[in-house]
């Protein structure tokens, strides 16, 4: 038995086909402005990051900048699966954040 039943399905709804649209056109968009804002700061990157000493700073910094957009698409592509059970949101989620928590705490703590 699953740790985390799936309760039976919702009628689908007008309202819920819209918000779908909405949820599916907002993750695009984040996405879209992520690789946007990548582009506009390359250069920068080029300059400050790839021509000094590899540092932690620079390791933090990589993180930062292409896990990221890897996990919005990872995270956008699972969460608009049309396959997606209750069990396996939750447990991509608790997974997702667990991870976010370990990188933050890995870069306040030296």
């Amino acid at each position: 038995m699953p740790a985390f039943p799936d309760p039976p399905p919702e009628p689908i709804t007008e309202d819920s086909i819209l918000h779908l649209h909405a949820i599916t056109y907002f993750s695009l968009a984040v996405i879209v402005m992520l690789f946007y804002d990548h582009l506009l700061t390359f250069d920068e990157e080029l300059c400050r990051i790839w021509r000094q000493p590899f540092s932690g700073a620079t390791l933090l910094f990589l993180l930062n900048r292409y896990l990221t957009p890897s996990h919005a698409i990872i995270s956008s592509i699972w969460y608009l699966s049309p396959a997606l059970s209750n069990t396996k949101c939750f447990s991509f989620t608790f997974r997702s954040g667990f991870v976010c928590i370990l990188i933050a705490g890995k870069g306040l703590h030296p």
